[in-house]
């Protein structure tokens, strides 16, 4: 399965209203307060699901657990990010992605010492870090 859709299956059980935490709420209740719109997507991304594969379907519910799992502000800040994402130009996303690739391809010595002076930019004031930029402009 490509990352991209299981991405996407992820988010759709992590992010789905379905599932939010309101448990005054019967499960069917709070399908029934859904938009037909959503409850729309919400059933194509559910045949998504049952067309994966035995191993993408057990990847995607253990990635699903881990979430359910995670302290309610790691959640949030998911959510947020991921709304974040979403509202993103396709372009941005694209160009995203094309970083986050190759940082994956970085071998671990030039990650650690991008890190390194990630955390020495960070320890520096607001005052010395406008002076480097300027310096580059």
């Amino acid at each position: 399965m490509k990352r991209r859709e299981f991405l996407s299956v992820v988010s759709f059980l992590a992010m789905s209203s379905v599932f939010a935490e309101e448990p005054a709420q019967t499960p069917r209740q709070r399908w029934d307060a859904l938009p037909p719109e959503r409850q729309q997507e919400i059933r194509q991304r559910w045949e998504k699901f049952k067309n994966l594969s035995p191993q993408e379907k057990a990847r995607v519910t253990e990635a699903f657990r881990r979430f359910r799992n995670l302290p309610p502000a790691a959640r949030l800040r998911i959510r947020n990010n991921f709304q974040r994402w979403k509202s993103l130009p396709p372009t941005e996303r694209a160009a995203l992605r094309q970083r986050f690739q190759r940082w994956r391809n970085l071998s671990p010595e030039r990650k650690r010492a991008i890190r390194a002076r990630m955390n020495q930019w960070q320890k520096l004031s607001p005052a010395q870090r406008a002076r480097i930029r300027q310096r580059f402009k």
